[in-house]
């Protein structure tokens, strides 16, 4: 074997290593970023709420998430004064325009709580997430595309 091709080989092992890292760490700080920007609508949704409930007492009455994306339920006042917000990844059944019925679909979920005239609420509100799963798929075709383009480049 040439030292040209074993120079090429030795390139090709060391740019799927290296890409292969790159494309663990991107993902990885993708999908904070995409939390962190979810967790800030959250808690845009969940002033919106606070302000709403305090001039539309209906707002108190939405006890499950069939009527919306969020709901109030009265707690004491020593659960609400322990309480810690508290944010959640998990899945509900939900419908979208192309599905024939509801399926599994990822959310994030920001458990809260507020008070309103000497009472007190838990508030919790979910916000549509990214498939983990199409994300791990696009992106393991991106990084193939990148070390494909790579090689090609260096060949």
């Amino acid at each position: 074997m040439k030292l040209l091709n074993k120079s090429i080989l030795h390139l090709m092992t060391y740019l799927l290593l290296i890409v292969s890292l790159w494309s663990v760490i991107f993902y990885f700080n993708m999908l904070d970023e995409i939390k962190g920007s979810v967790d800030e609508e959250l808690e845009n949704y969940k002033r919106q709420i606070v302000f709403k409930a305090e001039k539309d007492l209906t707002i108190l009455q939405q006890k499950t998430f069939d009527e919306g994306f969020f709901s109030v339920n009265k707690i004491s006042e020593e659960k609400a004064l322990s309480f810690k917000d508290t944010y959640e990844d998990t899945e509900i059944y939900a419908q979208d325009a192309d599905d024939e019925a509801p399926e599994l679909e990822p959310v994030r979920v920001l458990t809260t709580v507020f008070e309103q005239n000497g009472n007190f609420y838990e508030l919790k509100i979910f916000n549509n997430m990214v498939e983990e799963d199409d994300l791990v798929k696009e992106l393991l075709w991106d990084a193939a595309g990148l070390y494909v383009l790579l090689i090609f480049s260096i060949w």
